[in-house]
């Protein structure tokens, strides 16, 4: 792996340490809201805390095996600085009694292999570095297949095609197709984290669209039935109305003379 996949990791290391802090913040609150977090919460947190370890142990093992001295305490520098960030969650998380983690601390030590000069405290320079040239008469044919770019290119052959060399290049080829692969599938399962942070907003807030389509459901409902009350005592309004109509054309006269009547003896008794 190349420090470039190296500080790749170490960003998602970083990001996954942020999405602790928002789950570790989000726990605080339900907890002085005198609530519990669901399983659900708990199978996230521990989840993300899982991925993370798994980040660091592939950066822990890429970090031992860079060759360039400052470039590898730069590396061990910002890991180390992640690790003590994760362990201050640690330390928060362990004393939740609704979450058991345990077996998900992680330690790490920095290797400190430097050469120093026999006379002093400051590193050997290459300036003091005597090195010695060997020449040969008759090169090596080893030698000649490095020169000439063939040293692997052919392969003895072999009656077993499964046998393989234990320090061959197909092996660290084959280890380094790994790692990426484990780094893609590692970046795939993020990015299926986010997919699923948005599909769960999506789903929530259909949820809430759900209910109000409800709530205004049964308010129209309501309207309706007083609407077609409405409507039924009107219609009976008419039919009396109607009723009374036809009455008052059929019966009309006779009820006048028997009123005008009335008042004719009315006022012939008034008179008197």
């Amino acid at each position: 792996m190349t420090s470039k996949d190296t500080r790749l990791t170490i960003s998602k290391i970083r990001f996954n340490l942020e999405e602790l802090g928002n789950l570790l913040e989000e726990r605080t609150n339900i907890y002085d809201l005198d609530l519990t977090p669901s399983k659900n919460d708990n199978f996230e947190l521990i989840s993300l805390i899982l991925k993370t370890i798994q980040y660091f142990k592939f950066v822990d093992k890429d970090i031992t095996n860079v060759t360039d001295f400052q470039e590898k305490e730069n590396l061990g520098s910002e890991f180390e600085t992640l690790v003590e960030q994760y362990n201050e969650i640690y330390s928060q998380l362990s004393e939740d009694s609704n979450l058991d983690i345990s077996e998900y601390k992680y330690t790490y030590t920095r290797s400190t292999s430097t050469t120093t000069a026999t006379n002093g405290d400051t590193p050997a320079t290459n300036n003091n570095v005597h090195k010695s040239v060997r020449f040969k008469d008759t090169p090596d044919d080893n030698d000649a297949s490095e020169l000439m770019g063939t040293r692997h290119a052919f392969k003895p052959y072999k009656d077993d095609p499964d046998e393989e060399e234990s320090s061959s290049p197909e092996d660290v080829s084959n280890h380094q197709m790994f790692a990426q692969h484990q780094q893609t599938m590692m970046r795939q399962d993020r990015d299926l984290d986010t997919l699923h942070q948005l599909i769960s907003r999506q789903h929530l807030m259909g949820q809430d669209i759900n209910h109000e389509l409800d709530d205004q459901l049964i308010i129209l409902n309501d309207l309706e039935l007083g609407v077609d009350q409405s409507l039924s005592r009107m219609d009976l309004a008419n039919r009396r109305i109607r009723t009374f109509r036809n009455l008052m054309r059929e019966n009309g006269s006779l009820v006048t003379i028997c009123t005008l009547s009335i008042i004719l003896i009315l006022l012939l008794v008034v008179l008197n």
